[in-house]
């Protein structure tokens, strides 16, 4: 499987409304709160290239690489707060897979090559996710790839970390991305 992933561009707009569109996709990502698209698309947008990290993924299975389809997105979030101390540099991490490919496995190569790439470029940093505590889906895969459930839970959601001690050691981890080719579009 080839897996590219590229910096977000205006016309990746479409991506985001078809993932938001999807009920289910929204509840788990933003719960019960009203989201505008465009105006959440704009803000990534604007902050892709300072402290947030957008990117689009696509993938491709033909051998000939003629065409890449798109899978979804991910938005890495450095922040300088958080409730609880975890280390000096911790992103967090939010995207979604467009819902026509939900059980497809996509989301799983797509997870593991967002990963790897999250820790080429950041090796001593911390990942930070959190779940809707009904999202089971999500925290099963988080789990697979090596994210630790903590403790704390907030705002109905369970939150997971992530070093990069853990992913490399993670056998699924290893397993998934030795089936991919990776494409880094900058």
């Amino acid at each position: 499987m080839n897996i590219l992933i590229r910096s977000l561009q205006k016309e990746d707009l479409n991506i985001y409304k078809t993932c938001y569109s999807n009920s289910e996709f929204k509840h788990f990502i933003y719960g019960d709160k009203n989201i505008e698209i465009e105006d959440l698309f704009i803000r990534l947008l604007e902050n892709a290239n300072s402290h947030q990290e957008s990117y689009v993924v696509f993938y491709n299975n033909d051998g000939l690489i003629t065409t890449y389809n798109p899978v979804g997105f991910c938005n890495f979030l450095k922040y300088d707060y958080y409730p609880f101390e975890i280390s000096k540099e911790t992103f967090a991490i939010n995207g979604g897979l467009q819902p026509i490919l939900f059980n497809s496995g996509l989301g799983i190569f797509s997870c593991a090559s967002l990963l790897h790439f999250f820790f080429l470029n950041h090796p001593n940093s911390d990942l930070y996710a959190s779940a809707f505590e009904d999202n089971l889906r999500s925290a099963k895969m988080l789990c697979a790839f090596g994210f630790k459930q903590m403790e704390q839970t907030w705002y109905n959601k369970k939150h997971f970390i992530l070093n990069h001690e853990r992913f490399s050691n993670c056998k699924f981890s290893s397993n998934i991305l030795s089936r991919i080719t990776l494409v880094i579009e900058t």
